[in-house]
């Protein structure tokens, strides 16, 4: 998460025309091989990138119990859901998600 704090306080003093102070600009350099790559693609790029942004967050939850339960909720319907998408079932949605994935960035 601090390459996005990074970015977005960058972005805000470029915005108001102002120099970041160099106490500050110190800190934020440090090599590549230590930023948070899925991070830095997931929501600094100019493409969305929805999968890969639910992956970064699905790295985040806490423990593995969490990131199934979550994981989980991408494959489950509900009739509603069903009925506006024209698909239910484990597979149904399986095979959508790997479409996604497949599609690349939007």
């Amino acid at each position: 998460m601090r390459s996005l704090v990074e970015h977005g306080m960058l972005d805000s003093y470029a915005a108001a025309q102002l120099d970041v102070p160099t106490a500050w600009a110190d800190a934020m350099r440090r090599p590549t091989r230590r930023r948070d790559r899925l991070v830095d693609r997931s929501y600094l790029g100019v493409v969305r990138r929805p999968v890969t942004e639910e992956l970064a967050y699905l790295r985040l939850l806490d423990g593995w119990g969490n990131r199934w339960r979550y994981a989980r909720g991408y494959f489950a319907t509900d009739p509603d859901y069903a009925s506006q998408h024209g698909r239910s079932g484990l597979r149904a949605q399986a095979r959508y998600v790997v479409s996604k994935l497949r599609s690349g960035p939007r």
